[in-house]
């Protein structure tokens, strides 16, 4: 038996919140407003909301935030 923590509330508001900055700072640098408004539609950057497994542990939180952290400081650069 293995035993894993859930992610809290405030990992996935942080995540959230990152996913919010990408689209209003990253993206517009890169794409047009149409573009974006189809990542949008189509969920770039959204949970799979099917996906069981999304977020389901402290670790995976924990890996998303850092990616999109990473990410976006590439980016910005």
């Amino acid at each position: 038996m293995k035993t894993v923590f859930s992610s809290t509330e405030e990992q996935e508001q942080e995540i959230t919140s990152l996913v919010s900055r990408f689209y209003e700072s990253v993206f517009p640098k890169y794409f047009t407003e149409s573009e974006i408004l189809h990542f949008r539609e189509i969920g770039v950057l959204k949970p799979n909301q099917s996906s069981v497994t999304y977020l389901a542990t402290l670790r995976d939180a924990f890996q998303v935030m850092t990616c999109l952290q990473v990410l976006m400081s590439i980016l910005d650069k």
